[in-house]
């Protein structure tokens, strides 16, 4: 089955990768909305086929496109915990980590996951080295 999602014109080309941010301000009334907002908030996807009609939209500055995607897994770093396995589904707890130069910032806290979405742990990759002594994980969702 195909996925089908509108992103802006200047990213609409197979191959590009991007997390879905969800609905945004003006969503609600546009008539495009059955289209565009089709993909799980917080997930990666890869675009594998690009639409050649484009609609103009209130929530970006630019046109958009329709593309064809395809769910791409993602690496985030969690907390260990004895809830914390493969196949697990878990409530993302959120980060309080503020070190912002610390190269595992990303991955603990990831763009487009807030705390209290539930989110599906398919792989523990491996043991990461946190620089405050925290025991964690990197982890494919």
């Amino acid at each position: 089955m195909v996925t089908l999602t509108m992103v802006g014109t200047d990213i609409a080309a197979v191959g590009t990768e991007f997390i879905a941010m969800g609905e945004t301000e003006g969503c609600s009334d546009c008539k495009f909305r059955n289209v565009c907002i089709t993909l799980e908030k917080g997930r990666k996807y890869r675009i594998t086929a690009v639409r050649p009609v484009t609609h103009s939209c209130i929530a970006h500055e630019y046109e958009v496109r329709v593309v064809e995607v395809e769910q791409v897994p993602r690496r985030i770093a969690l907390e260990s915990g004895r809830f914390l396995m493969d196949g697990a589904t878990i409530t993302f707890p959120g980060s309080s980590c503020r070190k912002f130069s610390c190269k595992y910032y990303p991955l603990c806290n990831p763009a487009g996951i807030d705390a209290g979405m539930k989110i599906k742990a398919i792989k523990i990759v491996e043991k990461l080295e946190c620089p405050e002594g925290k025991e964690i994980k990197m982890v494919e969702i």
